[in-house]
């Protein structure tokens, strides 16, 4: 029987953190180390397809981008709460906020809203005891993330229990899709289609070289409520050449996707500083609009300590399919193949890109024939004499898990083992011993020797197999 990584109980506890930065991002900026001490852009270096997005963020808190609002009703009462929500910048210190910008009648939702500033006062303060709080267990980290409880809703096509059981998105449309329709949509002008105000700021357009005469390109945009206040970014393709097939479509990968994500992915300087996720339909995807996620690694509950409980897992069973490039079963609650590529010069990279991007999305394509939820995340490395990329694709069967009261849902964060906590209850309920383990187990597809024989069986490979331990 396999051992899995064991939560270690010296290192189950309860901390709580200031929002303050400095300190926690002194080991994260680029190689020129950090900005001189007049300069109030106190985010890590994330940079990716050439593009400097660190300074790009400090831009769109400085112009009050990183701001949304929302508005919280009562349908007993008719009352209604105006809420403005997002990051800024206090002296040198990326903070998130909350305020109250209107009100009709008495609000029930007052009071949420006031401990909701309660707790982010305190962080400002630099009130440790009532800052951002995090736990750990073993590997797991959760972190209590208030805020985030008033980002959009998902989109009603998302919403039944039928689309969040299996990966198969909803036929896409584009007049229900919020990402083109409506206050918070990323494209589209003003008018009857879209809806009044303006589109989201753009933050940047990557190019991706797909070595066929033309390129491909990515749209980014800040996430409307990020996950760290450092910087959170969307990723969609752009809507600018019919050639690789329409950009406004269902929350799927395809084998071009795959490769753009492998390209990407590999352009993330420093190396291994940032992460891009994928959320399948019913493996925490929301909108049904074709995106991906790009957020700083390590995330700040990790910062100075570790990395993600996914990047420390073991490889339970693997194969070569070519040199500098091999799959993994990893030794993890949650069911997670693992493609790692490698090339020692920088002119066997396209090559090794397109091997590795054809692997990705035949696990994919497993996953997707299947009707599984999976997530994806990927990740650059440098070691001694090596880059590459390693992609994790993690098989679930569900989005929710009942192993706390009230249910945990999960996306790519949580699967790589950082939980993101709506309520003090729900911290509480992760900090028991073992929980997020198991949270994890119960998200997972089982059992995961199957998937591993689909994998192997994909590959007609039978040689270079690491057999499982025992």
């Amino acid at each position: 029987m396999t051992q899995r990584m064991a939560p270690r109980r010296a290192d189950r506890m309860t901390t709580r953190r200031p929002l303050s930065l400095s300190a926690l991002l002194l080991p994260l900026f680029g190689r020129g180390g950090p900005p001189p001490a007049h300069s109030f852009a106190l985010t890590p270096m994330m940079s990716i397809g050439g593009v400097d997005l660190s300074e790009r963020w400090t831009q769109l808190v400085t112009e009050g981008h990183i701001v949304a609002t929302t508005s919280l009703k009562d349908d007993e009462d008719s009352s209604e709460l105006q809420v403005a929500y997002g990051v800024k910048f206090q002296e040198d210190n990326l903070i998130e906020f909350v305020s109250i910008v209107d009100e009709t009648g008495a609000s029930p939702h007052r009071e949420r809203i006031q401990g909701i500033n309660e707790t982010l006062t305190a962080a400002q303060r630099g009130n440790a005891d009532d800052a951002v709080q995090c736990v750990y267990d073993g590997p797991y980290v959760a972190q209590l993330q208030l805020v985030r409880t008033l980002r959009p809703k998902r989109s009603t096509s998302m919403s039944s229990e039928a689309t969040r059981s299996r990966c198969t998105p909803p036929p896409y449309d584009p007049s229900i899709d919020s990402f083109v329709v409506g206050p918070l949509r990323l494209y589209g002008e003003s008018g009857e289609f879209h809806g009044e105000g303006r589109p989201r700021e753009l933050a940047a357009r990557l190019k991706v070289d797909r070595g066929e005469g033309w390129p491909s390109y990515w749209d980014v945009f800040h996430n409307v409520s990020p996950v760290d206040p450092r910087g959170h970014y969307l990723l969609l393709p752009a809507n600018v050449d019919e050639r690789h097939g329409p950009a406004w479509r269902d929350q799927s990968l395809s084998p071009t996707d795959c490769y753009d994500l492998m390209f990407l992915a590999s352009t993330i300087e420093p190396e291994g500083s940032s992460v891009i996720t994928f959320n399948s339909v019913g493996a925490g995807a929301s909108q049904n609009h074709i995106h991906c996620h790009l957020w700083h690694n390590p995330p700040i509950p990790l910062a100075g300590r570790s990395c993600y409980a996914a990047l420390q897992a073991e490889a339970e069973a693997s194969f070569t399919i070519h040199e500098g490039l091999s799959i993994s079963l990893l030794d993890y609650p949650c069911t997670c193949i693992k493609v790692s590529s490698s090339y020692s010069d920088a002119a066997d990279r396209p090559a090794s890109l397109h091997l590795a991007s054809s692997a990705l999305s035949k696990i994919v394509s497993l996953a997707q024939d299947k009707e599984l939820p999976h997530n994806v995340a990927l990740i650059n490395h440098l070691d001694s004499r090596n880059g590459g990329v390693d992609a994790y694709v993690f098989f679930r069967r569900s989005e929710a898990s009942k192993k706390i009261a009230g249910g945990f849902r999960g996306g790519g964060s949580e699967v790589l083992g950082l939980m993101h906590s709506t309520s003090k209850e729900q911290l509480d309920a992760l900090a028991v011993e073992g929980t997020m383990e198991c949270i994890l187990d119960d998200f997972s597809f089982k059992p995961r020797h199957e998937m591993w024989e689909e994998v192997k069986h994909a590959y007609n490979s039978q040689s270079s197999i690491v057999e499982p331990r025992n």
